[in-house]
């Protein structure tokens, strides 16, 4: 991202990016703004349910540019996540009457006194921390996971209901969950904090707004309810940030016209560096078979608190099937 001084006032430009499957560099004018809407930074942890591409770049573009980053502390981790992927496996598996256990067969929520009023049913917090407990302790199974039961419901009401759960649970682990548990474990899953921004999306920096999971609009406090996520998009999305990157006036247009697409010096030698150093690979996209040391590591603590400890997860993360457990 790019910033124009000597011309006039501080001001977003536009930007310089590459071409995923080419990498080939380029630089874009933004005559209306830049919207930032580049999701969460899961990727920096080492399990996650975010897509690969969600890597915290936006954020990083932005504290660049002299933004202020908000509330970077405040991690709110998946409690039921698959070990191999991250795939989130959904609450209602919980709302319809899913038993999550413990390597010792404890109905631990009750059992161990994390939340004997609620139980499976408590806050993603508290049974984030909960299961990783139960894990660090040596209560878990293979020191990495506890057990999502849901067989007692039945066949026919697990195939009406939660069909979309088998094929995850035998696609992802090879487990049959009409039969047998399946594994789960948290995993790092929205990013509360972010790019500060007003309500209407605007940032300190005349010109670059951001909208979504990358923004820190303050809506979801330190511990972030699912369905607001579709308000924030709404209101905080398109309904502010995009009409605020209306045609500026004439007398601030730019880029001057016949201006060609600006390659600025400072930019593309960084951009070149930093894609020369992800490897072979020309897109610099990584696969979850590729972990960059720089990924946070176990912790002792899941949730969403201060401080930011909510790192999470297997230090040596799999990928591809897991056979089947009996």
């Amino acid at each position: 991202m790019d910033r124009e001084r000597p011309d006039g006032p501080d001001r977003t430009v536009g930007v310089v990016g590459y071409e995923i499957r080419t990498g080939e560099i380029e630089g874009f004018w933004a005559r209306e703004g830049v919207v930032l809407a580049t999701g969460g930074l899961g990727q920096v942890f080492d399990h996650t349910t975010n897509a690969v591409a969600n890597t915290g770049d936006g954020q990083a573009m932005a504290y660049r540019a002299g933004v202020r980053l908000k509330d970077m502390e405040f991690v709110q981790s998946h409690p039921t996540t698959l070990p191999s992927t991250g795939v989130p496996i959904s609450e209602g598996v919980r709302g319809e009457g899913g038993i999550l256990y413990n390597g010792e067969g404890e109905r631990f929520t009750f059992e161990r006194g994390y939340a004997t009023t609620d139980g499976e049913l408590t806050s993603r917090d508290v049974v984030s921390r909960a299961e990783l407990t139960e894990i660090n302790e040596g209560r878990g199974v293979e020191d990495e996971y506890v057990y999502l039961d849901m067989r007692h419901l039945g066949e026919e009401r697990i195939t009406d209901h939660l069909e979309n759960i088998l094929h995850l649970a035998e696609d992802f682990e090879g487990v049959n969950h009409l039969e047998e548990p399946m594994p789960v474990k948290p995993g790092q899953h929205y990013q509360m904090g972010g790019i500060e921004a007003d309500e209407h999306g605007r940032t300190a920096v005349d010109g670059l707004y951001a909208a979504g999971e990358t923004a820190c609009v303050s809506l979801h406090g330190a511990n972030r309810l699912g369905r607001n996520s579709l308000p924030e998009l709404l209101v905080f999305g398109a309904g502010r940030a995009e009409p605020r990157t209306g045609t500026p006036p004439k007398s601030r247009r730019f880029p001057p016209a016949g201006r060609p697409r600006p390659r600025p010096a400072t930019l593309i030698p960084r951009l070149r560096r930093e894609r020369s150093a992800t490897g072979s690979r020309p897109t610099g996209v990584r696969s979850r078979r590729h972990r960059p040391s720089w990924r946070a590591p176990s912790s002792e603590s899941a949730g969403a608190s201060r401080p930011c400890s909510t790192e999470m997860g297997s230090t040596t993360p799999r990928s591809g099937r897991r056979s089947r457990r009996r």
